[in-house]
């Protein structure tokens, strides 16, 4: 079995999550919001890799940064559903520095250890096509400690 991304891991334990899935439904995507897309939806992107693939220095661990939008036709509907998902993957922050054993999420083959919120951004975006609907955006950046394999 290959080993999942780690954004299909977060994105799968969005899915997972009742308080998520009961605002988007399976409205959970990963890289990009398929166009015509309806609201509200997710979606989970890599920012940063968190690894050097030419340096192999015998770390079984990679901290990749993830990006979490949170889509919405109200900037309120989409601060609800930054929460839900701030608060799906809290309980997932471990001790980074002792990887505490205890809050290890495995999906496939790849273990996440650690899901730290570290900064938050809000956008409101113009319709792209003749209708009047505004579309919020709030994007949580999050540090994720995980398993290479």
């Amino acid at each position: 079995m290959p080993t999942p991304s780690v954004e299909s891991c977060i994105a799968q334990l969005l899915r997972d999550t009742a308080s998520v899935t009961a605002l988007v439904g399976a409205r959970v995507h990963i890289a990009n919001r398929p166009q015509g897309d309806s609201l509200p939806s997710v979606v989970v992107r890599m920012t940063d890799y968190g690894d050097d693939p030419d340096l192999d220095n015998g770390e079984t661990y990679i901290e990749p940064r993830i990006a979490v939008d949170c889509y919405a036709a109200s900037y309120n509907d989409a601060y609800l559903l930054d929460q839900a998902v701030r608060a799906a993957l809290t309980p997932h922050t471990g001790e980074v520095e002792c990887l505490d054993t205890d809050n290890v999420t495995t999906y496939g083959t790849r273990e996440i250890d650690a899901i730290v919120p570290e900064d938050t951004t809000t956008d409101d975006q113009a319709p792209s096509d003749s209708s009047d609907q505004r579309t919020y955006s709030r994007s949580t950046l999050f540090y994720v400690l995980a398993s290479k394999t």
